[in-house]
């Protein structure tokens, strides 16, 4: 009887109905879309609440709202949040922020069975997705072992979805419990809506700005001894599980072992190379690591489903070995372009990014399929470069393809520095020997290409520190010192290496509210005119970079930032 009439409890504002309360503002925000979800309590939070008002105040927008009396997480019908979250993603909305008011109504099924409404948590966030973020207000009941059951299944949430923060009304209340009616479920008059859609929102603020947290950086451990450059004359393709070079595709979770023996010196330390994935089950990504221990929490490559997708690491190696391990099934290509080591000849020297080619200008056309692209590569700091470190972009691909650099001179090599599966912007790192000053980049479809400088090797310069991969930042978390999806073109400072003149790192944005670049560069100087990858509304991407002592990192979108450090320079 108590369940009955909790689910179905009249709010002290207005008749409880089963018709949806709804609200749209289709204004647009610097922070993106968000969407609000509830119950009764919900429907206050929309009519009295202003919590539509409220978010775009904040910042986000579009915003979209609806609740209902009797919402709840679970089932397929209109008081269920999943009929909600489909419907909406069928009309095209499927915002980055999605704020949830549900709960009262989900114990009155789970009680205090803690594994139960977990499950009922746990349904909703896996359709929502983990790339979105999620402001959930806890719940305040008049039966307090369920209210302490439910509140905990949402705390065990939290602890498990780094993009998932909980907006506390129940401290609230406990504070001030002239904030709810008789039935410690709804708020007492428009005041009280008005504080509690205003939790939900401050809650949403987490996404709205990196804020500097006192989390302490770890250290990461250098592998060998500080080494020299050395690039293959021609890059080379040592995997490719599509034909069954070099191993068989990856199963779910699987690992593939690479020798690179005979491929680079024995002496080597660390090997510059291409990571290629191509027909994957799902959503997912790849780490590279020196095969010691269980794979490391990193990434190296992030991929979409059944799409190809590329990004140049620098791997640390084992007695000439590394693995790479995939969260879900997938083919694996690798190309080596070099590698570090004692008997190695070339020493680094970092530029800030200098923008050395845009097809794009002046209204320029595509450049042609099966194109190849002379770059010059000027001195840095007075040193010729005898190779180089390249930042390319493909951009508006007319339609799937890949980009192959090489030392201008010779034939174009079986290997891709950037692969592309449409018109939307995919950058790469590459790092290739030159030939005469010169690199040559052949595209294979349709497309123009960007090239950004981020530095020279020869004679004299920098030398490459091997290291364990770790993770140095994940604003999700607040790693590294930083909590909270960066905002438009905040400078977000990456935690210094004792003794490192520049980091090579695999940079990743996730949850970016728009389409967009990150930039990584020098903090004393302005950002460039460059960028190290590039998304769209959503995506993860993760790319290679290399940039000299004190970086910091910009996006031109709203996103979440994570940094694995792979490597540093010594003089």
């Amino acid at each position: 009887a108590v369940t009955a009439s909790l689910a179905h409890s009249t709010p002290a504002w207005a008749e409880c109905s089963s018709t949806p309360t709804t609200d749209i503002d289709n204004g647009v925000g610097p922070l993106g879309p968000a969407g609000f979800i509830g119950d009764s309590t919900g429907m206050g939070m929309i009519q009295l609440g202003d919590i539509v008002g409220q978010l775009r105040a904040a910042g986000w927008g579009p915003v979209r709202a609806s609740a209902i009396c009797g919402g709840r997480t679970f089932g397929t019908d209109s008081f269920s949040a999943l009929a909600t979250v489909a419907g909406w993603r069928r009309g095209g909305f499927d915002p980055q922020l999605w704020v949830i008011g549900l709960g009262s109504n989900d114990v009155g099924i789970c009680e205090d069975r803690l594994a139960e409404c977990r499950r009922d948590i746990e349904g909703l966030l896996t359709a929502i997705g983990s790339d979105r973020m999620v402001a959930w207000q806890n719940i305040s009941h008049p039966r307090p072992t369920w209210e302490a059951a439910w509140n905990q299944a949402l705390s065990d949430a939290a602890t498990v979805h780094p993009l998932l923060k909980i907006a506390d009304w129940v401290s609230a209340v406990n504070a001030n419990p002239a904030l709810t009616t008789w039935d410690r479920v709804h708020a007492a008059d428009p005041a009280a809506y008005r504080v509690r859609a205003g939790i939900a929102v401050d809650a949403a603020a987490r996404w709205a700005r990196s804020n500097a947290v006192t989390a302490t950086a770890a250290t990461p451990t250098a592998v060998g001894a500080p080494a020299a450059f050395e690039p293959l004359a021609v890059p080379r393709r040592v995997v490719d599980t599509r034909g069954a070079l070099g191993g068989a595709r990856l199963a779910d979770r699987g690992t593939l072992t690479i020798d690179l023996a005979g491929v680079v010196p024995a002496d080597s330390s660390a090997a510059a190379v291409n990571l290629t994935v191509d027909g994957a089950t799902g959503s997912g990504y790849l780490t590279a690591w020196d095969c010691n221990g269980a794979a490391p929490t990193v990434s190296s490559l992030n991929y979409a489903a059944r799409a190809p997708r590329a990004a140049h690491a620098v791997v640390t190696l084992a007695s000439s070995r590394f693995c790479v391990t995939s969260l879900v099934a997938t083919d694996v290509v690798v190309d080596v372009f070099g590698s570090y080591g004692a008997s190695g000849s070339l020493r680094f020297n970092p530029s800030a990014p200098v923008r050395l080619i845009d097809s794009r200008g002046a209204g320029a056309a595509a450049l042609p399929a099966r194109t190849v692209t002379q770059v010059t590569v000027p001195a840095v700091a007075g040193v010729a470069p005898q190779a180089v470190v390249l930042n390319l972009t493909a951009v508006e691909a007319t339609a799937p393809g890949y980009v192959a650099a090489y030392p201008c001179g010779g034939t174009v090599p079986t290997v891709s520095a950037l692969n592309v599966d449409g018109a939307a912007p995919r950058a790469n790192l590459v790092q290739v020997s030159v030939a005469g000053g010169k690199v040559c980049l052949f595209n294979l479809t349709p497309m123009h290409l960007v090239v950004d400088l981020a530095g020279v090797y020869g004679a004299t310069g920098l030398r490459y520190q091997a290291a364990a991969p770790l993770r140095l930042v994940d604003t999700r978390l607040g790693t590294g010192g930083w909590l909270g999806a960066a905002g438009a073109f905040q400078p977000i400072a990456l935690p210094t290496v004792t003794g490192a003149a520049a980091l090579t790192m695999t940079m990743t944005v996730t949850a970016p509210a728009g389409s967009g670049y990150l930039t990584t560069y020098p903090c004393a100087s302005t950002p460039p005119t460059a960028s190290n990858l590039n998304h769209v509304d959503g995506e993860t991407v993760a790319n290679a970079a290399v940039v000299g002592g004190g970086a910091c990192v910009v996006t031109k979108s709203r996103a979440q930032i994570v940094t694995d450090v792979t490597g540093w320079w010594v003089t």
